[in-house]
Parts: C-alpha cells; structure tokens; sequence
C-alpha cells in the first residue's frame, strides 16, 4: 500500500524520442526497467498525438532526447545514451 501511495503522489514517466530504425536510447530504458516508471515511446518527426509534459509543454521530436518526469517536473532533456543509462541507474 506504501509503494501505490508514493507512485500515486509522484508517478515516474520516462518520454523517449528516438528513430524506430535505429535507436539509442530505448535500448536503455528497456535495459533498466523499473515498475515504478511509465515509459513512453515516440518517433522521431511525429507531428501528432504527442505525449504532453508537464505544464502541457510538447515535447520536440526532430531529434533524438529523453525527459524524465516524477510528478509535474521533468529534468532536462537526455540526449546521450550513456547519459540516460547514468540516470536511470540512479533512480
């Protein structure tokens, strides 16, 4: 019951956009699960049904970048996978 109030409280939500022929970065999240951490995966150029950040912020899709939100804050962009692993390992 702890753990469902905290997920509740500050939910974790990892946005990942990545090219789908060859990512970077979403062989990192998959290699760091976590249950506590919803992750959302978006293409490279996707122009529609993009998830929102917090504060409704569109999050930019013409280059590779993950943002890493617990609650309504996200930390800034990741663009370097071995940056993302260090982050994700830290959690």
């Amino acid at each position: 019951i702890v753990n469902a109030c905290a997920l509740a409280i500050e939910p974790l939500k990892l946005i990942i956009v990545d090219a789908l022929d060859d990512p970077k970065l979403v062989p990192i999240a998959n290699r760091s699960p976590d249950p506590r951490r919803v992750d959302v995966v978006v293409p490279i150029g996707t122009g529609t049904n993009r998830p929102l950040l917090p504060g409704g912020i569109l999050p930019p899709t013409n280059e590779a970048g993950a943002w890493l939100c617990t609650g309504q804050v996200c930390l800034p962009v990741v663009t370097d996978a071995e940056e993302l692993e260090r982050l994700l390992r830290g959690l």
